[in-house]
Order: C-alpha cells, then structure tokens, then sequence
C-alpha cells in the first residue's frame, strides 16, 4: 500500500541518516524546526521499522498528531495496555511493566528530555528492559538538555534552510513601546493593523487574565477573537481552535499553551504582549508563523513592552 503523503528531499535525507545512524549507534536526535515536517519524518521512520516501538509525546495534542500522520503512512497503532506493534502516548502514562519488549523508543520535543526527569526515569528503564533498544528524538528546538539525554545529533534542518527551499516563509520582527494604563486600546490598534493587511494572528500573554480581558474587548469590537489557556476545558480548547481554524482572519489570545502542539499554517502575524527570556521558547512562538500557506508571503511578529 502507498503512503498517502510525499517526502520533500531533505525529509528522505533525514530518513536515510536515522537509519545509517543505528547501524552504529543506539541513541541519536533530529534537529527540524518548526514547519519542516519532523512528524512526517518520524512517522517514516516508524513506518520502516519493523520492531515495536513506543512513541511518547509531551501533550495530548502532540499524541493526535502523531496518529493521525502515522495513518497516512499505513501504520496502525493501538492501546498502552495491548500488545501492538505502535504504540504513541503521553510520557505520565508509562510504568516500567509497559517498556517490556520496547526496541525503539520515540521522544518528540525531545527537548524536554533530561536524565533527571520523567524522561531519564524512561530510557534508565528501557534500557534495563531492553540494552540494545534504539532511542530517536525529534525536536524544532534543541537546547544544552538535548544533549543531556541525547549525546548525537543525526540530522539538522535549520530555518535558512527552509527559508532557502522556499519551504518556510520569511518574518519581519517590530518592537514597540506603548503605555501601560493604555495597553488595551493600544494592541487593539496594533492588531487592526495587522488585520487590514489580511493577516490570521496569534497573541501571547503573560497571564489569563490580561488574556480573556483583551479577547473580550476584542470581540466587543465585532472582531473574531477566542481565547485559550491552560485551565480551559479540552473539548472547549478543541472547539476554540476549531472556530479560530475556519476564520479567514481573526486573533486567537493565548498564555502558554500554543507554543507546541499547535499547527495552522495560515498565520501571519504574532503579538507578543510578555517577555520572553528562553531562546527556545521564542523560536517555538517564531515557528506558529513560519510555515507556508497558500496567499502568504511572510509573518509579522510584534513585541510589545510597556513604557
């Protein structure tokens, strides 16, 4: 049966390296940002092996994603709690009995992966399990804990590279200063801006509340605005991002839950109302605007600071 979906070249490259790698070694980690398909290479590569394999996400919505491009390359996979050949789940649903037999493990933004939690409790375990077990992590933005957990970088795709291809778009970044007893009206003019020039856009915020009171005064302005956050309910957080996903425009307001996970091509703009101090982080919020989509030429990200 044919896979349902092509690989660009780079994607068959990192295929290739993955699999030359363990003829080697049993660890190593892909290095894709955000918008070059590193679940499309991941789900290849599980596609091609032919022992079980556990793949383990960071969040719910990391988990569907993976299934469901897992599905587009003809692999089937079932329950923790059976014996099937794929397995994708969450990291909080593992216990040592379920890494029996385990011959690849999958970390997805392995960039969380450190010896010293969750993670390191796993691989220590499949290792007693299982000592020639391959572990393969994928992650857009490794950082000096990658290398904690994971010694050898496979393969790197970095934004030139995606800006070069033609396969990421290119962004411009505005900082600006306004006045914090104004700040309301103040990225409401900012965001109308960026809404004149067509663009879908994503808002970062230090904290719920500033969050829901700017989606609120939004949308008492007839604007469609929706707002999500880590207390809010999973089928609302679906139901939100579903509305916001069938928007030609619109601004989807958020406090820490869209840098992963979360995939719309369509975004064009990006205000960031907080600050950022992780390098990581940022290229996280960077990628939500970078992949291509039809009509879109760039993505504008604004920081905002208060005077």
């Amino acid at each position: 049966m044919n896979d349902a979906i092509s690989l660009r070249g780079y994607q068959v490259q990192a295929v290739h390296s993955v699999i030359a790698h363990f003829q080697n070694y049993t660890e190593g980690y892909v290095h894709v940002v955000t918008g070059g398909g590193k679940t499309v290479i991941m789900s290849k590569v599980v596609s091609l092996f032919s022992g079980r394999t556990l793949v383990i996400a960071h969040t719910r919505e990391i988990v569907l994603q993976i299934k469901k491009c897992l599905s587009l390359f003809n692999v089937s996979h079932g329950s923790i709690n059976g014996n099937d050949k794929v397995v994708v789940t969450t990291r909080q649903s593992l216990n040592d009995v379920r890494l029996k037999g385990v011959q690849l493990l999958v970390v997805d933004e392995a960039h969380h992966a450190t010896t010293t939690n969750s993670y390191g409790r796993i691989v220590k375990e499949l290792r007693r399990f299982e000592p020639g077990g391959l572990i393969l992590g994928f992650t857009a933005t490794p950082d000096s804990r990658v290398n904690t957990l994971f010694t050898r970088e496979i393969f790197r795709w970095s934004y030139n590279d995606g800006k070069k291809m033609g396969v990421l778009v290119p962004y411009t970044e505005i900082f600006l200063t306004i006045w914090k007893s104004d700040w309301l009206k103040s990225l409401k003019s900012i965001y109308e801006q960026l809404y004149m020039e067509k663009r879908k856009c994503l808002a970062f915020f230090v904290n719920r509340q500033m969050s829901k009171r700017f989606c609120a005064y939004m949308r008492k302005s007839k604007h469609d605005c929706f707002h999500v956050d880590g207390t809010t309910e999973k089928n609302d957080r679906e139901l939100l991002i579903k509305k916001f996903a069938e928007c030609k425009t619109g601004l989807l307001c958020n406090v820490g839950v869209l840098t992963e996970g979360f995939d719309d091509p369509s975004i064009g703009g990006i205000i960031l109302y907080r600050n950022v101090q992780s390098p990581t982080l940022m290229t996280q919020i960077k990628g939500r605007g970078l992949r291509q989509c039809l009509g879109k030429k760039d993505c504008k990200i604004v920081h905002v600071r208060n005077m």
